[in-house]
C-alpha cells in the first residue's frame, strides 16, 4: 500500500513539474501513440525512477515487517 501511495504522488507530482507536449491528450490513446516522439528523454527517466522508487518503498516495507515479525530469511 505504502508503494502504491509512493508512487501515485510522483506521478501527480511528475506531471506538474515536467508538462506534457502541447497537443497531448493523455486520455486518448491514439493521441498519445503519435506523439510519442514529442516526449523527451527526461520524461522517460522520470517514469522509471517513479515506478523504481515506489519498488523500493514496498521492498522497505517488507524488509520492516520481515524484522519485525523475525521472519526466517533464506541464505
Amino acid at each position: 500500500m505504502i508503494g502504491c501511495i509512493v508512487t501515485l504522488f510522483l506521478i501527480k507530482l511528475n506531471s506538474t513539474v515536467i508538462p506534457l507536449p502541447e497537443g497531448i491528450n493523455p486520455e486518448d490513446m491514439p493521441s498519445l501513440q503519435a506523439n510519442t516522439v514529442k516526449f523527451t528523454l527526461l520524461t522517460y527517466l522520470v517514469v522509471f525512477l517513479t515506478h523504481s522508487f515506489g519498488t523500493v518503498a514496498r521492498a522497505i516495507v517488507a524488509g520492516v515487517i520481515a524484522v519485525k515479525n523475525k521472519a526466517i530469511l533464506c541464505t
